[in-house]
């Protein structure tokens, strides 16, 4: 029986869909829409908790901050039999985004360096049409208009992401300025390396996200306007996951 090196779980404790988060209580979030919920790993962080759904099961796991760790936990979970995946997060909104916008990326550049460890000779990466499709039809089902597009994933966050330096030493406004020339919409550390990965192992693989953040002037989407968007996200995260069952 195939076991996960650092999830510490096995085939049988997952089924065919998986949900990642950042956000430990964002796995709690989403738990709470589900039945026969199941805790089954808290170890480095990588808080795992299973349940059911419209008669599907799904599995959920935070795994927090960056590419080589969204890796890590996607490809351990593909390696047990998962074969589709959706990241559920936030992120920086560009160009024609806005703050409390829904962002499902068709599409991620990746200036990451994992997304290369997977397929070396490309830079952008596709969303899985077909799970996309799915989530774009929920959204509708709850009169939400996404903006979809292609989205950037960065390795460095005070240095591609978001100045703290009031000189801008790293030039992060010139970025911001290349990825929306490039038409980009949303900012983040990790899509490109799930599409990288779904590419590469033939999976299916999505983000949806809740731009929170301003990459230009840093404002941020309020707490109420956050909590009530995260309650929509969830729900139509899991939503889109079964309705092939």
């Amino acid at each position: 029986m195939k076991t996960a090196w650092y999830l510490r779980l096995s085939e049988t404790d997952i089924s065919r869909s998986a949900i990642l988060v950042g956000d430990r209580s964002r796995v709690h979030l989403i738990a709470s829409f589900m039945t026969e919920t199941k805790i089954l790993n808290e170890d480095r962080g990588l808080l795992t908790v299973t349940g059911m759904f419209n008669g599907e099961k799904i599995v959920v796991v935070s795994f927090g901050m960056g590419a080589p760790i969204a890796a890590v936990v996607a490809h351990e979970l593909i390696n047990l039999g998962v074969t589709q995946i959706l990241r559920l997060g936030t992120t920086m909104n560009l160009g024609s985004s806005k703050l409390g916008d829904f962002v499902l990326a068709d599409s991620a550049i990746a200036r990451d360096g994992t997304s290369r460890s997977y397929i070396q000779d490309k830079t952008t990466f596709l969303a899985s049409p077909t799970l996309n499709s799915s989530i774009a039809q929920t959204l509708e089902e709850h009169g939400i208009s996404p903006r979809r597009g292609c989205v950037v994933s960065a390795d460095g966050f005070y240095t591609e992401m978001m100045s703290l330096d009031e000189g801008d030493s790293f030039r992060v406004a010139d970025k911001h300025k290349e990825f929306e020339d490039l038409g980009c919409i949303g900012l983040d550390m990790e899509s490109a390396v799930l599409f990288s990965i779904g590419e590469r192992l033939e999976v299916q693989t999505s983000s949806l996200c809740i731009a929170t953040v301003s990459a230009h002037t840093k404002e941020k989407l309020s707490e109420q306007l956050r909590s009530d968007a995260e309650k929509k996200l969830s729900l139509v995260g899991l939503q889109s996951l079964s309705k092939g069952k």
